[in-house]
């Protein structure tokens, strides 16, 4: 279980942050995980944070928080509801065999160009999609064909039983939901998954002191966007209640 979270974070979802910190807390009735990552372009962490509590899937959407300094853009996220199809296509993938994905792959690279297969197949030709606007991601080459024939073999009844191979990493997460959108049309999300930034600093001054007056003007807007909403007044009662406690929470700061 610890080793599979540290592959959603890693491979299921490609940020750009590489991890270096996992720890694990465990008690009789649940666990939790905390996993770092960092990426040294822009030389910004990330944090990723899993709760036992009502977790029902390591692929959609699991985590409690990810918190993070920058959003970004084309974030690779296999993790999430929306590339529930995309996975699909995956293990359809796996179950071809190494060999045609390295096909699928190298049309891929040489797009424009047709190869003596295709040529002497037409009927078997691979074709491209138009207008992917994600061909711009590097396409892998250097990848662990042995464990994709072994996948193969074992046969694969779910995604993340794909991620719980050894040696099958972000390369082949990634080459396998490439193939899957520009040849078979089924997009993964590209959506960055982080939930929570730094909006009034951080307790320990990292990236800034929390900010006092920006925290207050923060609760204003929201319970003034809580007063206006069309809501039973139950409800309104009840998210009112919930702004005061998280505005209280002093000792989060």
């Amino acid at each position: 279980m610890s080793r599979l979270v540290a592959k959603v974070d890693n491979a299921a979802i490609q940020d750009g942050f590489s991890l270096y910190s996992h720890l694990m807390i465990v008690s009789e009735e649940s666990w939790g995980i905390i996993q770092q990552g960092m990426d040294t372009s822009i030389k910004k962490a990330r944090r990723y944070h899993w709760i036992s509590e009502n977790l029902t899937s390591f692929i959609d959407s699991p985590h409690k928080d990810i918190t993070t300094q920058k959003y970004k853009n084309n974030v690779l996220d296999m993790a999430t509801k929306e590339s529930e199809k995309c996975r699909n296509i995956s293990l359809d993938l796996i179950d071809e065999g190494a060999n045609r994905i390295k096909r699928y792959l190298y049309k891929l690279k040489n797009k424009n160009q047709t190869s003596l297969y295709d040529f002497t197949n037409p009927e078997k030709a691979i074709k491209l999609r138009k207008n992917i606007p994600h061909l711009n991601m590097p396409i892998p080459f250097t990848l662990q064909w042995d464990q994709v024939d072994m996948a193969r073999e074992i046969g694969l009844n779910d995604y993340t039983e794909l991620l719980k191979i050894k040696g099958l990493g972000p390369g082949m997460i990634r080459a396998l939901a490439l193939i899957s959108e520009f040849i078979w049309g089924v997009a993964p999300s590209w959506k960055d998954p982080a939930k929570y930034a730094f909006a009034v600093g951080g307790k320990d001054s990292i990236p800034y002191p929390v900010n006092l007056d920006r925290m207050e003007r923060c609760a204003y807007i929201l319970k003034d966007a809580i007063d206006q909403a069309r809501l039973e007044q139950k409800d309104k009662l009840n998210a009112l209640k919930r702004l005061h406690q998280y505005k209280n929470r002093k000792s989060l700061f």
